[in-house]
């Protein structure tokens, strides 16, 4: 490549997303560059295709990782054959992640295969994202693999090897004293099989909505309901020695910070990842391989554990009672006229994250459907509709930005005019969860230009939307009557920003404070 078709980069699409944060952060800091937000990246990559012809020079966007990245695979090549110098910059998870089926993680490098001229994978520390040069005729791709705070030097503290086990489960609970057993996404068909081996096995259980069994009354003496803040808490007071996952990759936090706790894991699903880059993964048939077990040892939950989820389930019930219009305690409330013989969706991220805090533990949901293959907020309106049950209602549950990327999906419900469906939409004005994030919050008072770039903050209301697809559109402010939910309806939630803010933030205070 010859250097006089480099050109500089001073335009950026910035699509935020949790680990393209720093690369935001530092681009927002340059009042020389000249920066757009987006909250779609496959629109923003067409925009920014044609923003880079009109001006004649490169434009990139700045996304996420995950299927983000794939997201702007469309206007890539458009960019090869149109001679265009687009340039997508992907965060990306470390490299020791690969493979691993960890959130937010896929096979980035390379991903655009020959329809890019350059493909380069760093390491953050050694690339300077504002001193880029790229060809002037081509499309480019730079993928930056960021760390996260928590993440970082820990690698001596854990081995980084995921193996896939040969050890039976047994064997591994051999000399642990106290392990808590996480359920992922589980298929119906094995959700009894799962429940029995539980009831044998006597350890603490933190179940996920996805599992079909978090209001199991069969398992009610095992389940935690303090949310997903007990099993951290417990992990990092030296409580639990082990972490037994059954099912799909968690949701809850923590399974992200497992690398700088080092806690032993052995994962047991039909699929092969482990979702870290250390501990055992089994992959089998969960039924018949709990089936074939033999449990010798009864655990006993030990008394701090019953103490630990006793006071987070209190202060849980305390502050949905304190604070009913915050978003986690209007998710409590429509947990309860949500009936047991429907079919729930909950869409990516906010709201599942919610449902699995806040959601009665009285009103069981055994059929939840959840998209958490790589943590994508693409295509979770048009998968609920690909999912929908003729013989029973049909929820799904979204974030404002979530529906507001998926308009076009509601064209396929004209295929099924005898479908009960209800669209919920919490609108809480953007990407409220980054306000939430401790390393923000500080960055936010002092730079206001990156608290635009991030949350993408927005004033829209979704009638329009029901009206367009011909929807029975009801916006809720409190729930205080039944929803109507026959026919089709979108249903557009909007929470009281200062009572979720008081909830979130008392929430917070209360974790850090004990001991």
């Amino acid at each position: 490549m010859m250097p006089s078709m480099l050109k500089p980069l001073d335009f950026f699409i910035v699509c935020a997303g949790s680990r393209n944060r720093p690369l935001i952060e530092r681009l927002s800091a340059n009042p020389r560059l000249r920066i757009i937000p987006h909250f779609d990246e496959r629109e923003a990559s067409f925009f920014a295709l044609g923003l880079a012809k009109k001006l004649q020079r490169p434009v990139a966007v700045v996304c996420t990782s995950g299927t983000a990245v794939s997201e702007c695979f469309s206007a890539v090549i458009e960019a090869h054959y149109s001679g265009t110098p687009l340039v997508i910059i992907s965060a990306d998870r470390p490299k020791r992640f690969r493979g691993s089926g960890a959130p937010q993680t896929i096979e980035q490098n390379a991903i655009f295969g020959s329809y890019v001229q350059d493909a380069i994978d760093i390491d953050d520390d050694s690339f300077d994202i504002e001193s880029i040069s790229v060809p002037g005729n081509r499309p480019s791709h730079i993928n930056i693999c960021i760390e996260e705070s928590s993440e970082k030097n820990t690698l001596s503290k854990v081995s980084t090897s995921q193996k896939h086990s040969a050890a039976s489960l047994p064997s591994f609970l051999s000399d642990k004293k106290q392990p808590i057993v996480i359920l992922g996404e589980l298929p119906l068909q094995d959700q009894k099989t799962v429940e029995s081996f539980l009831l044998q096995l006597g350890a603490p259980v933190y179940a996920e909505a996805s599992s079909g069994l978090r209001e199991s009354k069969q398992l009610e003496k095992l389940l935690l309901k303090g949310s997903d803040r007990v099993v951290k808490k417990l992990l990092e007071l030296g409580t639990v020695d082990a972490l037994v996952r059954i099912g799909s990759m968690p949701t809850l936090r923590v399974w992200r910070d497992l690398e700088t706790l080092g806690t032993p894991v052995f994962s047991i699903d039909a699929k092969p990842f482990s979702g870290i880059p250390h501990g055992h993964i089994l992959q089998t048939n969960i039924s018949e391989y709990l089936t074939s077990l033999t449990i010798e040892h009864r655990y006993q939950i030990h008394e701090t554990v019953q103490h630990i989820d006793s006071r987070g389930a209190r202060e849980l019930a305390r502050l949905l009672y304190e604070y009913p219009r915050s978003e986690p305690a209007l998710v409590y409330s429509l947990s309860h006229l949500i009936h047991s013989n429907d079919s729930v969706f909950l869409g990516n991220s906010l709201p599942i994250r919610e449902w699995d805090l806040a959601a009665s533990h009285k009103t069981p949901h055994p059929m939840i459907t959840v998209q958490r293959g790589t943590n994508g907020i693409d295509g979770q309106l048009s998968h609920f509709f690909g999912n929908l049950d003729g013989n029973r209602h049909n929820w799904g549950i979204f974030g404002d930005l979530t529906t507001l990327y998926g308009l076009n999906a509601f064209w396929i419900l004209k295929e099924f005019p005898s479908v009960p469906v209800a669209v919920i939409v919490i609108n809480n004005a953007g990407g409220d969860i980054f306000r939430r994030l401790p390393q923000l919050k500080q960055s936010f008072k002092t730079n206001p230009r990156l608290e635009t770039l991030i949350t993408n903050e927005h004033h829209k209301r979704f009638e329009a939307v029901a009206a367009l697809w011909d929807l029975r559109y009801e916006q809720v402010e409190y729930f205080d009557k039944p929803l109507r939910t026959l026919g089709k309806s979108l249903i557009e939630v909007i929470p009281d920003p200062k009572q979720t803010n008081l909830f979130w933030d008392t929430w917070n205070m209360f974790w850090d404070s004990l001991r």
